[in-house]
């Protein structure tokens, strides 16, 4: 955010950081470009494509990935699809965060994993890193992209940290890192 100020944030309750994940943001870059939504994915996910159309890179923190599936009209019908449309006279850099999975006592709606639909549309980056180190590089790519990307944070992991390289760190899409 700091390379680019055309780097905005929004979604559900960004500014407090409940899931840790925006920790320090609203503080450092204020209310312009770090803001609070309503819970209305229809609305979050239609103005991610409308933002993004007019230049701006977007980053929409969705807390789970449940609710991709009401936002899914401006989802599968304009992110996946608007830059094929125009034949690619518009980009659309945006970038949504989302939770997924058990093992953190958040109930049904709060817990399936949402990547097998993602990855079944064409035109979307969809991510789920293994470590610390891969959700900063695969984040920092993708808000960087000009595509629509979907980074998918494993819940059960309780906000897990350290390991995560200082400096500049980009993790390249479509390069598997096989670990063992």
């Amino acid at each position: 955010m700091e390379r680019d100020p055309k780097v905005v944030v929004y979604g559900e309750d960004v500014e407090l950081s409940i899931t840790g994940d925006m920790r320090g943001l609203h503080e450092h870059f204020g209310h312009d470009r770090i803001r609070n939504t309503p819970i209305c994915e229809a609305t979050l996910t239609g103005m991610a494509v409308g933002l993004a159309s007019a230049g701006y890179h977007v980053v929409v923190h969705m807390m789970f990935s449940n609710f991709f599936s009401t936002g899914m009209d401006a989802i599968g019908n304009q992110m996946a699809k608007l830059r094929l449309m125009t034949g690619g006279q518009v980009e659309l850099p945006i970038t949504i965060i989302a939770g997924y999975g058990g093992g953190s006592a958040n109930a049904a709606q709060h817990s399936d994993p949402a990547y097998p639909v993602l990855m079944n549309l064409g035109g979307l980056n969809v991510l789920t890193p293994s470590t610390t180190a891969d959700a900063k590089g695969l984040l920092k790519t993708a808000i960087r992209g000009r595509n629509p990307s979907f980074l998918l944070e494993a819940s059960g992991r309780g906000g897990e940290v350290g390991g995560v390289p200082d400096g500049e760190h980009l993790v390249p899409f479509g390069r598997a890192a096989v670990r063992r």
